[in-house]
C-alpha cells in the first residue's frame, strides 16, 4: 500500500486537516508544539481501524478520503459516521452508524453506501451500518484493500516491542525447543524484528547485511548477535533470548539490559527497512525520544536511499533531528483554528544551504507559534 492523500475532519471535536499528500518513501511532520503532529498518525490509524472493523473504537462524527495505491491500482475511499451521542444508561452500546461511504478504483464507483442503501455494481444490498463496506464485504478486491490497511505499523514503544521479540523465542524445555523455534521462523515472515531474530540465530545473510548496517552506524560496537542464555542468573534464565553487542576494547559481549535504547531503536529501524514487507506503512511518533543525532541521519539515508516500496511517516520537534533529515522530507504544520494545514520548505520561502534552512525554519512564524504568517 501507498499513501497518496488523506483528509480526515472530527466534527465532535471540530478538528482535521484536507490533503495530507505524504512523500512515496519518507515523510517528516515538524511544527510547534500542538500544532497536531501526533494526531495527524492517529487519524491514520483510526482510519485503518475503520477498515478493519475495530468495534472497540468510537468513530462518532468522522469523515475520511483517502487516497491509495495497491499492485498498481488507484483506490478512493471516504465515507462519514454519524455522531450518535452515547446513552448514559449504556456506555457500552455501539456508537458508530456509518451514513455515506464510497470507493473508487481508477476513478470509476464500485460501490456506494447512503444511509442503509448500497449500491453494488448495479446491484442493492444491506450490510451492518455500524461498520465500513471494507470490512463487511468478503471479496478478493476488499480483502486486498483490507491487507494494505493491515499493513499501515501503528506508533508504537520500539524498545520494548522489541523485547517481545526476543521473548517470543524464549523456550525452557530443551526437549521442545528447536522444534518451537523452527515454527517461529517459519510463521514471523510479516514481523521484521522476528525476521532479524530468527536470521541472527540461523547466521542468515540478511542479518549480517543488519549488522553491517549496526556497526556503521556506531564504529564502537563489532558485532552482534542474538544467543540463548546458558544457565539461570539474576538477569535471566537458562535458555532466554538475549541480544548482544561485542564493544571494541571490551572483552565482554554486553546484553540487551545494558545496550541503549537508542541502539534498540536503531536496530528496530534497520529490521523495518530490510525486512518490512513491500507496501508496508510505517508510523513514528517522537523519532528523537531515545534516538541520539549521531544516528538519525544515518537512519534517514537507510530510508530514502531504499528501492523498497516502504512508506515512513515520522513526526519530529527536536531541532538535531529535522536538521539531519532534507528539508524535502518535511510537512511543516500550521493550524487555523481547528484545522491543520500541510506547509513545505518551499511554500514558506525557505532554501539554502542545510544549516541556513533550518535556522530559517526555527525562526519562522509558523515553527514558533503553529500560525503561518500572512505575507501581503
Amino acid at each position: 500500500m501507498k499513501i497518496i492523500s488523506v483528509s480526515y475532519w472530527d466534527k465532535k471535536r471540530n478538528w482535521g486537516f484536507r490533503n495530507f499528500r505524504p512523500n512515496d518513501d519518507l515523510t517528516m511532520l515538524v511544527g510547534a508544539s500542538g500544532v497536531g503532529k501526533t494526531k495527524v498518525l492517529d487519524a491514520i490509524e483510526n482510519i485503518k481501524n475503520i477498515a478493519l472493523g475495530r468495534s472497540d473504537k468510537d468513530f462518532s462524527g468522522l469523515i475520511w478520503d483517502i487516497a491509495f495505491v495497491i499492485d498498481n491500482n488507484t483506490y478512493n475511499w471516504n465515507g462519514e459516521f454519524a455522531i450518535v451521542p452515547q446513552s448514559e444508561f449504556n456506555v457500552d452500546a455501539n456508537v458508530n452508524r456509518v451514513i455515506r461511504e464510497t470507493i473508487k478504483k481508477s476513478g470509476s464507483t464500485i460501490i456506494k453506501r447512503e444511509d442503509d442503501y448500497i449500491d453494488y455494481n448495479g446491484v442493492r444490498i444491506k450490510l451492518d451500518q455500524s461498520k465500513s463496506i471494507v470490512n463487511l464485504i468478503n471479496e478478493d478486491s476488499f480483502r486486498l484493500i483490507r491487507a494494505g490497511f493491515d499493513s499501515i505499523r501503528e506508533k508504537r514503544d520500539e524498545v520494548d516491542f522489541f523485547y517481545t521479540c526476543l521473548r517470543v523465542f524464549d523456550c525452557h524445555d530443551p526437549i521442545f525447543k528447536g522444534a518451537i523455534n523452527q515454527i517461529i521462523i517459519k510463521a514471523c515472515q510479516n514481523i521484521p524484528t522476528l525476521i532479524f531474530i530468527a536470521g541472527s540465530i540461523e547466521g542468515s545473510e540478511s542479518y549480517k547485511n543488519i549488522k553491517e548496517k549496526f556497526t556503521n552506524i556506531f564504529p564502537t560496537v563489532e558485532d552482534i548477535r542474538v544467543v540463548f542464555s546458558d544457565e539461570n542468573d539474576e538477569e535471566y534464565r537458562k535458555d532466554s533470548t538475549i541480544l548482544q553487542i561485542k564493544e571494541r576494547g571490551v572483552d565482554n559481549w554486553i546484553s540487551h539490559k545494558d545496550i541503549s535504547a537508542g541502539m534498540v531503536k536503531t536496530l528496530y529501524y534497520l529490521c523495518q527497512t530490510e525486512f518490512a514487507a513491500e507496501g508496508t506503512v510505517i508510523l513514528i511518533d517522537e523519532i528523537e525520544n531515545s534516538l541520539g543525532v549521531n544516528c538519525i541521519r544515518d537512519i534517514a539515508d537507510e530510508i530514502t536511499a531504499s528501492n523498497r516500496n516502504i512508506q515512513f511517516i515520522i513526526t519530529s520537534h527536536h531541532p538535531y533531528i529535522i536538521n539531519n533529515v532534507d528539508a524535502e522530507y518535511w510537512q511543516i504544520l500550521t493550524r487555523k483554528g481547528g484545522e491543520v494545514e500541510f506547509n513545505t520548505a518551499q511554500d514558506l520561502e525557505i532554501g539554502g544551504s542545510r544549516l541556513t534552512l533550518f535556522t530559517q525554519l526555527s525562526n519562522s512564524s509558523a515553527f514558533i507559534t503553529g500560525q503561518r504568517e500572512v505575507r501581503e
